[in-house]
């Protein structure tokens, strides 16, 4: 019997991109008024929220 870990889920390294993108969202330097950030911003948030819901739907409930 194979246990998977967290380390051979590719959406978790997905996940932790996205995470690591949210938090270093500090670090930009020009001007988060731009519609441009605000449309990667949404799309980081929004992959986040896929992969989240491809590891419930073929898992069931899953780690935050």
């Amino acid at each position: 019997m194979t246990l998977s870990s967290a380390g051979t889920l590719s959406a978790y390294n997905w996940i932790r991109a996205a995470n690591f993108m949210i938090n270093s969202l500090g670090n930009y330097t020009g001007s988060t008024d731009d519609t441009e950030y605000k449309q990667c911003v949404g799309e980081v948030y929004y992959f986040r929220a896929w992969y989240y819901f491809l590891l419930l739907k073929d898992y069931g409930g899953v780690t935050w």
